[in-house]
């Protein structure tokens, strides 16, 4: 691990950096994607893989008549582990509040508030960080 530390100029910084934006971006993209609802929309924030899994759960909403409004209203990041030059994953604690809208974008029901431990997996492709999967540990 101390040599892809070394191997990335110093994993505490730029990388590091690069690895929380990228989670930043996947979330305020996921956002995006569930309200819109349109699953193309994380081509530029995950793998093809996590963006097949996040467009099956939109797709399932959808044929049950809802969409999935959020909204992030905290993270903070723990500790960033790089375990090759192109592979990283970090832990996460999030707030969200969401609700489901019907199909004419109405709530059904009051919003909810969440709490989250996560891990997320990523990727380095085409020198970008992509989310490739996600861990809940923990759901309150």
């Amino acid at each position: 691990a101390l040599i892809f530390c070394l191997a990335l100029a110093g994993c505490g910084s730029k990388e590091e950096r690069a690895v929380k934006d990228a989670v930043r971006f996947y979330n305020k993209t996921l956002i995006e994607a569930f309200i819109k609802p349109n699953p193309d929309l994380m081509a530029d924030a995950a793998t093809a893989k996590q963006q097949e899994r996040v467009g099956l759960y939109i797709v399932d909403l959808m044929q049950k008549g809802r969409v999935l409004k959020g909204s992030l209203d905290s993270i903070s990041f723990g500790k960033i582990r790089f375990e090759a030059a192109d592979k990283a994953s970090v832990d996460t604690k999030e707030d969200w509040t969401y609700e489901y809208l019907g199909p004419d974008r109405k709530p059904m029901g009051q919003p909810k508030k969440a709490h989250y431990e996560v891990t997320y997996k990523l990727l380095l492709q085409q020198g970008d960080w992509m989310v490739d999967s996600i861990d809940i540990h923990k759901e309150k």
